[in-house]
C-alpha cells in the first residue's frame, strides 16, 4: 500500500481524480491568463504534460515540453 503524505505547501487538501483533472482546475485559477500571446504553457516530462496540456488548451496558448 502506498501512502500519500500532503505537502507543506499543500493547504487545499484536495485530491484529485487524475492529472487531466488538476490541470483543469489549475486553469480556471490561471484564467487571466486566457488567449495571451505572450504566454507558453510548459509541461514538465515524467507527468506534467498532462496537467500542462489540459492548462494550455483551456487557455488557448502554446504548449511545450521540458525533458
Amino acid at each position: 500500500m502506498t501512502t500519500v503524505r500532503r505537502s507543506s505547501t499543500d493547504r487545499s487538501g484536495r485530491v484529485f481524480r487524475d492529472r487531466r483533472e488538476a490541470g483543469r482546475v489549475l486553469a480556471d485559477l490561471l484564467g487571466g491568463y486566457r488567449g495571451r500571446e505572450n504566454v507558453l504553457v510548459l509541461g514538465l516530462a515524467r507527468g506534467g504534460i498532462p496537467v500542462a496540456w489540459e492548462v494550455a488548451a483551456a487557455l488557448g496558448v502554446p504548449l511545450d515540453a521540458f525533458i
